[in-house]
């Protein structure tokens, strides 16, 4: 008779066992559901970083496309500018060695003006004081100041 006692607290044992056993099923179902909506949540939460990555590196070569616009635009107008400083230099030069080339005709022609009237102004002294000798040596003019 033991065995069927032996046999009926196996049973019950087992029953037990089962019983525990199945409520650890059902929280491990219960877990994997969890984990099955943190894995979907998740994979939403990558896809939507994805977008915004695929969105920020658009952004980043719509700016970095700019930015090059910008640049060349930059660039084609320091050489605009430097072209027509380098015309305006050259104008300026041109026309500085056009005053120069004036202003050394005028000095030029000044100085031969001045010459001329030197040579003048001495040609009339000259010929003042030869006429002047010649007076002062003729008779008349020796009566008239012995006269006196």
């Amino acid at each position: 008779m033991n065995m069927p006692v032996d046999i009926q607290t196996d049973v019950a044992i087992l029953k037990r066992d089962i019983d525990r056993m199945s409520e650890l099923f059902d929280k491990i179902d219960i877990t994997i559901e969890k984990l099955s909506d943190v894995s979907i949540s998740l994979n939403r939460m990558i896809a939507v970083q994805e977008t915004r990555l695929v969105q920020q590196e658009d952004t980043t070569r719509r700016i970095f496309t700019i930015i090059e616009e910008h640049r060349k635009q930059t660039e084609d107008r320091y050489d605009a500018l430097n072209t027509r400083l380098n015309r305006i230099r050259d104008e300026v030069k041109d026309d500085m060695l056009a005053v120069t080339n004036k202003m050394a005709d005028k000095i030029d022609k000044l100085t031969t003006w001045i010459t001329h009237i030197d040579r003048w102004k001495f040609s009339i002294v000259g010929g003042a004081l030869v006429i002047g000798f010649l007076i002062s040596r003729l008779p008349i003019i020796e009566n008239l100041t012995t006269k006196l």
